[in-house]
């Protein structure tokens, strides 16, 4: 009896002890501040819209514990709060709206941690905003109309010009102008227009943000560029004498750019191909060897600018486009020392294996050896280039 009843005893005081025992403590959630790592644009005017992306913004718990639930953190422009960033699954976006009375100049974006960018605002002269309706026809801008840039509200001048004494819906050329160009540069002197006109085909023009007759702030064809692109084909297919089956692309030099970025980000818009004429394919070739800015040349970043030229470099977009790609690249380029930045494009489209992939007259699909380059076009043929450009038109929209 008295071993039982100490038996009783102990398992008494075990149970006793048992529930006065201190709970587990759990290791402290620390919270992982959010890393900024782009604007969309670079540049922007005072009360234009910005994106904002950036990574992190969750809560770790040692030794391998996440929690990336949603959570929200303070943005702030110049130290003022100006939006909230949302973050989930370790990635981060919200959009912000330039402070109207911002300054021209460079101007820090930054988030509860500390992690900072260099917004660059611009502020430009006022012109008159233009009605996203289109136009009157006026005797110097004939089916002319105004397209709204859904990213940057800028309102894009377009025009059409159609052959004469012709009717019905017809296949149609997107010209993109080089460098910072307009759509003066193939409505004047050559009339590169017209004579893509006098082919058979429909030509559609136009100036983008911040050029000509367009409203908004230049973008050096960086997204906004390219969204008021896409926005721009897609009206296209709408107008009465634009066969929406056949529209064509067709790229001057540096409008590579814009041409590859819409193409690979809007990947919905109605185009048949894309024809790009001695395009730059990165930022070495666009800024001709990183060099120094040139007083009154265009006014690049710098090359170690990541934010800026991630959306800005042709041979990164180009093997995410899904329509036939010709190259025309003449002996002598009309910028660089050499044809490498043509191989680079030509090779990152036949690896990605495009349908279509061509430089100039030789068999398609091919992939070089920049140590052997292939032979380029002569000189005097890219003195027709129109022609060339023509003939090749009319073999893709064939296909």
């Amino acid at each position: 009896m008295k071993q039982f009843a100490l038996l009783v005893l102990v398992l008494i005081a075990t149970a006793c002890a048992t529930s006065t025992r201190a709970p587990t403590t759990l290791p402290p959630l620390t919270p992982v501040p959010p890393t900024l790592t782009e604007l969309a644009p670079t540049q922007a005017a005072p009360g234009e819209v910005v994106r904002v992306i950036g990574k992190g913004g969750y809560l770790f718990t040692p030794p391998s514990g996440y929690n990336e639930s949603a959570r929200d953190w303070q943005l702030v422009f110049d130290g003022k709060p100006v939006a909230r960033l949302n973050c989930m699954s370790n990635h981060c976006e919200t959009q912000m709206t330039v402070p109207t009375d911002a300054t021209a100049g460079a101007h820090e974006i930054s988030v509860e941690g500390g992690s900072k960018l260099a917004l660059q605002v611009v502020v430009k002269t006022a012109r008159a905003t233009p009605k996203p309706v289109p136009s009157p026809q006026s005797a110097d801008a004939p089916n002319s109309y105004w397209v709204t840039n859904p990213m940057s509200n800028a309102h894009l001048f377009v025009q059409l010009i159609v052959p004469k004494n012709t009717g019905g819906k017809l296949p149609t050329l997107v010209l993109v102008p080089g460098g910072i160009g307009a759509s003066n540069n193939f409505t004047d002197l050559p009339y590169r227009a017209q004579t893509f006109a006098n082919a058979g085909f429909a030509v559609v023009v136009f100036d983008p943000d911040g050029r000509g007759k367009s409203s908004g702030v230049e973008n050096y064809d960086g997204r906004a560029h390219q969204d008021g692109l896409a926005a721009i084909l897609r009206f296209v297919a709408t107008l009465d004498q634009v066969d929406a089956k056949k529209i064509g692309l067709v790229t001057y030099s540096y409008g590579i750019t814009m041409g590859t970025g819409a193409l690979a980000r809007h990947p919905d818009v109605p185009v048949k191909f894309l024809i790009d004429w001695e395009g730059p394919a990165n930022r070495n070739n666009t800024t001709g060897g990183c060099r120094a800015n040139t007083p009154g040349g265009i006014q690049w970043q710098s090359c170690a600018d990541e934010g800026f030229w991630r959306e800005r470099e042709a041979v990164n977009f180009i093997a995410r486009v899904r329509v036939p790609y010709q190259r025309i690249q003449s002996e002598i380029d009309h910028v660089q020392p050499d044809n490498s930045h043509a191989l680079a494009m030509v090779n990152a489209a036949a690896q990605a294996k495009l349908p279509f992939v061509r430089l100039n007259d030789d068999s398609p699909n091919q992939i070089y050896d920049p140590a052997a380059p292939p032979a380029m076009l002569p000189e005097l043929q890219d003195r027709k280039l129109e022609s060339r450009i023509i003939k090749y038109a009319q073999e893709l929209f064939a296909r």
